[in-house]
């Protein structure tokens, strides 16, 4: 009985370095796949976006390869206006640090800000409509009910849906006695 039970022991030892031994082999195998994937985080809501607009608007091969164009282009002219804005919200950010600042400073670099975002609006307002024009007229139709979407994607959700019919702007309820952040 003895002699016995060592075999099943010797077979079940034998079993759990095997498992072992796989999980391992799966796991190295796992890391280098993960490793050697790009890790283009910057641009992974770009290409999600790039991906729905194609699919929804059902691109050929030529118009794919046009739009991806127009999106290499757009994509490498947004650092100019992203630091325009970055630089004016600096600006009108630091003024806190004047004691008693006046008010004409504030709507001044506040006016800057509201200059630059709208900039960078315009830009990507004008790559749309290039995008819009790669489009037959079917597309096109299709494109003008989902651009709001894209946008909403654009913005990773912080623009605000668009009202209801009851002129509602989904805003959430106020914080409870002036809490503020409100606590959970």
């Amino acid at each position: 009985m003895r002699m016995n039970n060592f075999k099943t022991n010797k077979w079940l030892g034998i079993a759990v370095l095997l498992l072992l031994l796989i999980n391992a082999i799966t796991l190295t195998i796992l890391w280098k796949q993960n490793d050697s994937k790009p890790r283009d985080v910057e641009h992974k809501p770009q290409s999600a976006i790039f991906e729905f607009i194609c699919k929804e608007l059902s691109f050929d091969n030529i118009q794919v390869k046009a739009y991806e164009k127009l999106r290499d282009e757009h994509r490498n002219g947004q650092k100019e206006y992203q630091d325009k804005v970055r630089g004016a919200k600096d600006a009108f950010y630091s003024l806190m640090q004047i004691q008693n600042v006046a008010d004409s400073s504030t709507k001044l670099a506040n006016k800057k800000v509201a200059d630059a975002i709208g900039e960078f609006e315009l830009y990507n307002f004008k790559h749309f409509e290039q995008v819009r024009r790669l489009c037959n007229k079917n597309q096109q139709k299709k494109f003008d009910g989902i651009i709001k979407e894209v946008l909403n994607r654009m913005g990773n959700g912080r623009r605000l849906p668009p009202p209801k019919a009851d002129g509602d702007h989904h805003l959430p309820p106020p914080p409870p006695d002036g809490e503020f952040p409100p606590k959970h």
